[in-house]
């Protein structure tokens, strides 16, 4: 099952990153003694995780059924509230292949839990609204 996870606290360390075309990957984040490795920032958010190295900051961080950890929203220092969400397309274009494989192949439904993930991911941007946050296209 996947879930939202809250990690409130100073964030001390970033580890090795690779930047990729949408997203940037750390190799470890350490938030007080919470330690997250693995970690994926889309490239919109990561400057706020950069702003936010030594200091307080809370990450909302999702783990997909099928994917590392990915963050989908910052809280800095000053109580601003930044989050970024896969959105429609991605969504639509899964459920696109999702029927074209189980048409062609039987194989669509295995694309059942990325799709379920990709729908909770854009229901959390309701959440991150209410509590005033920041919506950054990507």
């Amino acid at each position: 099952m996947t879930q939202l996870q809250q990690v409130t606290g100073q964030l001390r360390r970033l580890g090795n990153s690779t930047i990729e075309q949408n997203s940037c990957t750390y190799s470890m984040m350490q938030v007080d003694d919470t330690i997250l490795s693995g970690v994926v920032v889309p490239n919109v958010l990561d400057v706020f995780v950069q702003e936010s190295h030594m200091r307080n900051t809370t990450l909302y961080v999702f783990r997909p059924s099928a994917n590392k950890a990915l963050v989908l929203a910052v809280r800095n220092a000053s109580g601003k509230l930044y989050y970024s969400l896969p959105g429609a397309q991605p969504l639509a274009a899964l459920i696109v292949f999702a029927l074209l494989g189980c048409l062609a192949f039987g194989a669509g439904l295995l694309l059942l839990p990325l799709i379920f993930d990709v729908m909770r991911m854009n229901g959390l941007g309701r959440r991150f609204a209410a509590d005033g946050g920041i919506e950054i296209a990507g």
